[in-house]
């Protein structure tokens, strides 16, 4: 044998030992009660093809129909992820999300599989820091059948609300709204429907109704996804002190000649009240802008 075929044989085999290095370690319950720990490589409509360990340079297989389920393990690229997420790092997480969708893509058609779970996570990422074009995109060739969490199945239905957010599609957002009304969601998630539903209130000019929406947004979320309640509270501050009057008032309280009976005048409590809230979050995204700061000095 030539020097030539040594070398591509032996640059085969080594290819072969690193991808396996990211094969995807799980364990495997059988239908007949047993279970088997394993490296799994590759997935197929009718089986999975798994090694025992890296250096293995074979692969066997298992028909899918004899598998109950199939416990993953979190990979690192995953956790890496996860972490800069939970941290609001969103463009990290995502680099990581994408690293771990590669790695495991050759599973992706098994259930609850982390390459569709990365997938999904890039996704928040970019709903998360506003990039509803990439949340589009990503969303067109987004396949869910593999996602086995109830709570992101019913994310990917919020989708069609951000989309409207996008392309400022007001009339649609109002539509899909009311056609919500009765849905049942966790807190958080019908947080973002609130939201929604305030700025295509507020597009329409219906000024009280998306005050009314924002403040429901603060409630549901349970001030998770402190981006969005920065968001919903700049909204609130910003409605208020534009109505008519409103700087008149605020002035006038600096030298206690306000009528503090005044609708004027609770509504500035409102607003003072959000900035407070805003100024006290933990893991700020944004500081409260200094143009709010006098804000804080109201007080019932």
């Amino acid at each position: 044998m030539n020097s030539r075929v040594i070398s591509c044989a032996i640059f085969a085999l080594f290819t072969t030992i690193l991808s396996y290095a990211d094969a995807a370690k799980v364990v495997i319950n059988m239908k007949d009660g047993s279970s088997k720990s394993s490296l799994l490589v590759r997935a197929d409509k009718a089986k999975v093809f798994y090694i025992d360990n890296v250096n293995d340079t074979t692969e066997s297989a298992i028909s899918r129909d004899n598998i109950e389920s199939i416990f993953f393990y979190r990979p690192s690229s995953f956790h890496k992820g996860l972490e800069s997420y939970k941290l609001g790092k969103f463009n990290e997480a995502k680099a990581a999300f994408q690293t771990c969708k590669k790695e495991y893509q050759g599973l992706k058609i098994l259930p609850g599989n982390y390459s569709v779970l990365a997938s999904f996570y890039e996704m928040e990422c970019a709903r998360r820091s506003g990039d509803l074009e990439s949340l589009d995109s990503l969303l067109d060739s987004f396949r869910p059948e593999a996602l086995t969490n109830e709570n992101f199945i019913n994310q990917l239905s919020i989708y069609p609300f951000w989309n409207a957010v996008k392309s400022r599609s007001w009339d649609k957002m109002l539509l899909l709204a009311k056609q919500w009304d009765k849905k049942k969601l966790p807190a958080y998630q019908w947080a973002q429907v609130s939201y929604c539903h305030a700025l295509a209130l507020q597009a329409k000019g219906e000024e009280e109704e998306s005050l009314l929406k924002f403040n429901e947004m603060l409630a549901l979320s349970n001030l998770k996804e402190v981006d969005l309640v920065e968001n919903a509270c700049e909204k609130i501050i910003d409605t208020i002190l534009a109505k008519p009057g409103m700087m008149d008032v605020k002035k006038k309280l600096r030298t206690d000649k306000a009528k503090k009976n005044s609708t004027a005048y609770y509504q500035l409590l409102e607003a003072a009240s959000v900035a407070r809230l805003w100024n006290n979050l933990t893991n700020q995204t944004r500081k409260l802008p200094s143009k709010y700061k006098d804000l804080l000095e109201i007080t019932p």
